[in-house]
């Protein structure tokens, strides 16, 4: 951004370079980030004697965790471009204003989520597919990282306004922050203290509490960010607020509709395999595929989220060669990680299911599921850049119209179909094949949006 005393000049310095460097810190992140939960549930998956148990109980609170991941990215994903436009505007009063009020915006749908978690978690749980064996652990569980909500979502939700301002390094550090006090807290609150799936939920509550603190010192008191978050603009404004959730809400659905599919297959699940040990061990593998899925999604989102605030810059400024550049580069990568990991997961599906289990039984259940799942998976590289550059770029429509047509109209009726004709484990092959044809679709209309755009600045 010119005139900054920045690492980083997205007016001077060669695109590739200012990607790779602003990706790795973003994949580190997200490496760093998923491992709040990823080592919870590997902990929990290794509980002797209950381990397969507590992982499927901790596997049903998946939709409540997304959710709450889903309102985060509502406001981080669709404040985070409008601050890189505002940028590239040179709208600095205006950048300042979005960040106060995403910030206030969070504190309101964070406090709201944990007062819900916590006095409804039965209920919800129930509603989800648990059962009176996996109801005590996934209750425990949720009341306890319900205390967590609100300090989690400021992390997701405001670390986006460090990227967009080309401080991806920041935002790592914050997020390495909470993982190292995460990892050493686990086995101390699980097994030294014997607090089990309730000590998992607890460590990482600590975790988030001590990364919001470090996430608002860095926006508000570091002499290198370009708009800092200042008291007086944190306040809500609706007109704002709606613009904000309008870019964001692609994000938001692409989350929120995971919490929803994942409700839809327990339940398919349950309907198929019943209550007993049988639905658990398919309700635990769907666990283990969501898990693995999130290993698998960090290279992807932290090159997107690399790209993003390139692309909104270069929009803002019009500056369309710089834009389409920086799209293709993007895409490279991404097709590149989601072609190497999937083979790597459906070569060796029992090596990375014992990750998160030592139960022989469960681990074996999960090997065609796992395989199932991933057969398909190389087009999220070409899904997520196509589907999240719209956003980038100010097209929150388009984008959560694709967002929609894979999860919603496509995914759940496949899944449906899927079952009925060859039986409950092909499931788990309705996501690959739903992504693929959203693939096509998004890229034929993104590739003809980016002709237009060309054709409009030049």
């Amino acid at each position: 951004m010119s005139g900054q005393k920045k690492q980083i000049n997205f007016d001077t310095d060669s695109i590739l370079k200012m990607l790779l460097v602003m990706s790795a810190p973003t994949i580190i992140a997200q490496f760093v980030n998923a491992l709040y939960s990823l080592v919870d549930r590997m902990y929990i998956g290794h509980l002797e004697e209950i381990g397969a148990t507590a992982l499927t109980s901790v596997g049903i609170t998946f939709p409540i965790l997304q959710a709450v991941t889903a309102f985060s990215l509502l406001v981080g994903m669709g404040g985070g471009p409008l601050l890189s436009i505002a940028l590239g505007e040179q709208k600095r009063k205006e950048a300042g204003k979005l960040i106060g009020n995403a910030f206030a915006l969070l504190c309101v749908i964070g406090i709201a989520l944990a007062v819900i978690c916590y006095w409804k978690a039965e209920e919800l749980l129930l509603l989800f597919g648990a059962n009176q064996i996996t109801l005590g652990y996934g209750s425990e569980y949720l009341k306890a990282y319900s205390l967590g909500i609100l300090p989690s979502m400021i992390v997701m939700g405001m670390t986006p306004f460090l990227n967009a301002q080309g401080e991806t390094k920041l935002s790592t550090w914050v997020i390495i922050l909470g993982a190292i006090i995460n990892i050493v807290l686990d086995p101390v609150f699980i097994f030294y203290f014997d607090m089990g799936v309730r000590g998992a939920a607890f460590a990482s509550d600590i975790a988030q509490i001590c990364c919001s603190v470090f996430t608002i010192i860095l926006l508000t008191k570091r002499k290198r960010i370009w708009v800092p978050l200042q008291l007086s603009n944190i306040r809500f404004r609706l007109k704002r607020s709606l613009k904000m959730c309008s870019l964001g809400v692609s994000s938001f659905a692409f989350n929120i509709n995971e919490s929803l599919f994942q409700i839809f297959i327990n339940l398919l699940i349950r309907n198929y395999a019943g209550y007993g040990v049988q639905g658990d061990l398919y309700i635990g593998s769907m666990t283990i595929i969501c898990s693995l899925y999130q290993i698998f999604y960090m290279p992807l989102k932290g090159v997107v989220q690399a790209a993003q605030p390139l692309v909104g810059y270069y929009y803002g400024a019009g500056n369309i060669q710089k834009l389409k550049t920086t799209i293709r580069y993007a895409r490279y990568a991404t097709v590149t990680f989601a072609t190497v990991s999937s083979l790597a997961i459906v070569s060796f599906p029992n090596i990375f299911s014992s990750i998160f289990s030592n139960d022989e039984n469960l681990t074996n259940a999960s090997i065609l599921p796992v395989r199932l799942a991933f057969s398909l998976a190389f087009a999220f590289g070409f899904q997520m850049i196509s589907q999240h550059m719209f956003i980038a770029i100010g097209e929150a429509k388009l984008s959560f119209l694709f967002a929609m047509l894979r999860k919603v109209i496509l995914l759940m009726p496949i899944a449906l179909l899927l079952s009925y004709f060859g039986g409950i484990q092909m499931v788990y092959f309705a996501e690959p094949v739903a992504t693929v044809i959203t693939m096509i679709l998004t890229q034929i209309s993104f590739d003809r949006y980016l002709k237009k755009l060309s054709a409009f600045l030049e």
